[in-house]
């Protein structure tokens, strides 16, 4: 399958590959007198699910926003696909991008999906190329409901179905009207035309329907996209049961290869990374 252009991200040739796509030694993120996050030492493979779980307020949404560039207050070293989120901030927040985060980016609800999607195309244009065409929104559009299709049937293969059932984006839609699960996979579709080398999903327990957040990490799981073998995606959840069940099926069904996994609870005392898969 291929995307458009605008889909596919340029590789950074100057990083080996076997270097982690997130690196942090003793990386600890306070605010004023509160320790958030302490002294974390991560290695998270390139291609990998990196889940961050941990019950309400533990800070995972503050790691995943200084993973990305977007937080600072933080003490120790971190490097994210070789840029340092200390030195180069701005080359980690043109590598990554966020899915929709209420807080931070929260999509527009009185736009249509077609709109939101010209507005993410124009925002990656030159400043002296202001407009998009009707042409390009809608071949883009094409180009990411065959992508939902794919994904759509191994994520199905995972849970036993035809279909996972996720959703095709029609362009007339108006945001405000879209289901939780339409409005999560728009905002997934409005970071990747960011071309992210790491795509940040924080929180998919807002999808409150237990199938809508197993489909949702059944679809991070499998995702692939032509050309693009080195996205990272890191996630959060309070309790992503839903994907250890799924894990626990992994090699009963054949659907493309899924992604490594790493979880770190933050819920734990010794907060270390544990890999769940071994798949690439």
């Amino acid at each position: 399958m291929t995307l458009d252009s605008a889909l596919v991200p340029t590789v950074n040739s100057t990083q080996d590959s076997s270097d982690p796509a997130i690196q942090t030694r003793n990386f600890s993120i306070r605010k004023g007198r509160q320790t958030v996050i302490g002294a974390l030492s991560l290695d998270i493979p390139v291609g990998a699910l990196f889940v961050v779980s941990g019950r309400f307020a533990s800070g995972k949404t503050a790691l995943l926003l200084a993973l990305a560039g977007r937080l600072r207050g933080f003490s120790g070293t971190a490097t994210v696909f070789g840029h340092s989120l200390r030195s180069g901030g701005g080359q980690v927040r043109h590598v990554s991008a966020l899915a929709e985060t209420p807080i931070v980016n929260r999509l527009d609800d009185d736009l249509t999906v077609e709109r939101q999607i010209a507005a993410a195309l124009v925002l990656r244009q030159p400043w002296w190329k202001p407009l998009v065409t009707h042409k390009a929104v809608a071949l883009c559009l094409v180009r990411v409901n065959a992508l939902l299709r794919e994904v759509d049937a191994r994520a199905g293969d995972l849970l036993g179905k035809r279909a996972a059932g996720l959703p095709r984006l029609i362009g007339t839609d108006r945001i405000v009207c879209l289901q939780p699960l339409d409005r999560a996979v728009l905002g997934v579709v409005v970071a990747l035309i960011g071309r992210p080398r790491l795509l940040i999903v924080d929180d998919v327990d807002t999808l409150r329907d237990t199938d809508d957040r197993t489909r949702a990490w059944a679809a991070l799981l499998t995702l692939r996209i032509a050309g693009w073998h080195d996205l990272t995606i890191a996630a959060s959840g309070q309790d992503p049961k839903e994907l250890f069940e799924i894990l626990e099926r992994i090699d009963d069904v054949q659907p493309a290869p899924a992604r490594p996994v790493c979880l770190l609870d933050l819920d734990s005392a010794e907060r270390t990374l544990t890999a769940l898969t071994r798949k690439a």
